[in-house]
């Protein structure tokens, strides 16, 4: 799921964009509060913020981000950003949040593996 915060007129068009591009729902966000609440009750995949928000409301965006859990942020600038850039730059963070999951999983299994293998050779000795 994709959460688009942005207070933008096109932000439900970009949303349907969006779905059609990822197949992932994508929720809007008004504002960073209304942000919030579906952040606390929901996880994302990525979250795209409206960088006006970064420079209108400092403290308020930085609130947003810690609260995005295992999402991929992404600041797209909506009053010059085309509809297929916002496109690309989506897909290239889903691509980046699926690598790292995958590369998550790997060290993990790793370690778990050099961890049985330490157990062995303790029992062994």
């Amino acid at each position: 799921m994709i959460l688009l915060i942005t207070p933008s007129e096109r932000a439900q068009d970009c949303a349907k964009a969006l779905h059609e591009a990822t197949e992932e729902t994508t929720q809007v966000a008004d504002t960073l509060r209304q942000a919030l609440g579906h952040l606390r009750t929901q996880e994302f995949s990525a979250v795209v913020i409206d960088q006006s928000f970064l420079e209108t409301e400092p403290d308020e965006s930085e609130t947003v981000l810690e609260h995005i859990g295992m999402a991929i942020p992404v600041h797209i600038n909506f009053a010059i950003c085309g509809m297929e850039r916002l496109i690309r730059e989506i897909r290239a963070a889903l691509y980046r949040r699926k690598k790292e999951a995958v590369l998550a999983r790997q060290g993990a299994q790793q370690a778990e593996l050099a961890q049985e293998m330490r157990a062995k050779l303790e029992v062994s000795a």
